[in-house]
């Protein structure tokens, strides 16, 4: 049995919920049911929230056939640690101009936090030490564009508490 508390249970209730709302029954899926099993696991111990949290939903995205080129901008350039980024779903990584930066609609990372997630999962160092918020961002929009939109109880609840 698993023994998770406070936020750690959420996170787990959170992750039940994407596969319940995401996965085809009867479909196999044993490279996301490990990472399942190890997110769980690891909830149960020290390792940080959102870096367990991220990884379990880019190994979802990626096993559900959303890839996200973390090496590569909307147009084919390669990411430059020095450029800033706009996540559009369905584009990618936009470069985006310093006009844009005030008004961009989707989530902005810079280029040297992207790269530093593309080294982190291609070569599979231990995690980088940046601010994960601009990923949950990333991965929150592409799986709302799973999830068509519909809100996640698992969220609800958490906020629903937190204001308590």
């Amino acid at each position: 049995a698993m023994r998770l508390k406070g936020q750690r249970l959420f996170s787990g209730m959170y992750v039940n919920e994407l596969l319940t709302r995401l996965l085809m029954n009867h479909v196999e899926h044993k490279q996301l049911y490990l990472a399942y099993q190890d997110t769980l696991a690891a909830l149960q111990g020290e390792s940080g929230i959102q870096l367990l949290l991220r990884q379990f939903e880019l190994c979802l995205l990626s096993e559900l056939g959303y890839r996200i080129d973390w090496f590569c901008d909307s147009e084919g350039d390669e990411i430059q640690p020095e450029c800033t980024y706009r996540f559009e779903v369905g584009c990618g990584f936009c470069p985006v101009l310093l006009a844009e930066k005030a008004g961009a609609l989707g989530p902005v990372i810079t280029g040297a936090q992207v790269t530093a997630v593309a080294d982190w999962l291609a070569v599979g160092q231990a995690a980088p030490t940046l601010d994960w918020t601009p990923i949950k961002q990333i991965t929150r929009a592409a799986l709302n564009q799973l999830t068509a939109g519909r809100t996640l109880h698992s969220r609800d609840i958490y906020r629903q508490l937190k204001k308590t």
